[in-house]
């Protein structure tokens, strides 16, 4: 209803009529609304820092295997560690991590860790943009990930017919060179039969699934499961409900609170109290 509301008052705003949806009379009709039905939302499934470990694990031994066998790492294992740390690190949303460019990541001077920026997200649509920051492992998975890429790249531009006789062809190759030339920029993209691309939504999340799957983790996830997992781990670990709006790029600490709220509820004066009491008795 207030995706209605929204777009019926952008109209009137956009032919400089006066916002309907404001009046006193609309504004009851929500209130009303909101109280006769609810307010709660359904919250994504969490992917924690247990899950995701054990995904990364997977990884690694298959990467170790081929190590061992002598054979070339997958390119998609390279590419979906480096895209579970990052994510995890920059509790981003789907459609802010895949994409990211390589221009966006800075590496510490001294450090071992690095920062990216979020250059547009859902609450910065003016691309102000918001830094995050990377562990020393997320670094270290980018940098993989980084030379596979580019070999992929290069033997994709080779791969790449000289054009016979007529416009057409060249044409043809002209696009496909254009388009390999812009998922050069992006960090995360997809290799298939036609060619390479940005890494879609959609293909992040079947990664989360599937990678979800070889590790014996029996949960389906969306695009947010990261963010709200994340979240809930820092809140478990005691970190300020501040500081993790800022990691997340959140503008208040309303949303942090709301993907949090079971564990809060756990750290309650009234459970902090019952736990007090029980550690005194006999």
């Amino acid at each position: 209803m207030k995706q209605y509301l929204w777009a019926i008052g952008l109209l009137h705003r956009s032919a400089d009529l006066p916002d309907s949806t404001k009046t006193g009379k609309v504004g009851f009709a929500v209130d009303a609304f909101e109280r006769d039905v609810g307010v709660w939302q359904r919250q994504a499934p969490a992917l924690t820092r247990e899950a995701s470990d054990r995904m990364v694990a997977e990884i690694e031994r298959r990467l170790g295997d081929a190590r061992e066998d002598g054979k070339p790492a997958s390119l998609y294992d390279l590419r979906d560690r480096a895209l579970l740390l990052v994510w995890r690190d920059t509790l981003a949303r789907v459609g802010e991590v895949v994409r990211l460019r390589w221009d966006d990541f800075e590496r510490h001077p001294v450090k071992a860790s690095g920062s990216v920026r979020i250059r547009r997200s859902k609450t910065d649509q003016k691309g102000q943009g918001h830094m995050r920051h990377l562990t020393a492992e997320a670094v270290a998975a980018l940098d993989v990930w980084r030379d596979a890429h580019a070999e992929a790249i290069d033997q994709a531009l080779a791969a790449i017919p000289e054009p016979s006789a007529g416009h057409v062809e060249a044409a043809q190759r002209r696009t496909r060179w254009a388009a390999l030339a812009a998922a050069r920029d992006f960090v995360f993209v997809g290799v298939h039969r036609a060619g390479i691309t940005p890494l879609s939504d959609t293909a992040a999340v079947r990664v989360l699934n599937d990678r979800a799957a070889d590790a014996g983790v029996l949960q389906r996830f969306s695009g947010h499961s990261v963010r709200v997992g994340t979240t809930q781990d820092l809140l478990a670990n005691g970190h300020e409900v501040a500081a993790i709006a800022q990691a997340g790029g959140w503008k208040d600490i309303k949303m942090v609170l709301r993907y949090g709220d079971r564990l809060l509820t756990e750290r309650s004066a009234v459970a902090q109290a019952e736990a007090s009491r029980s550690r005194r008795k006999p």
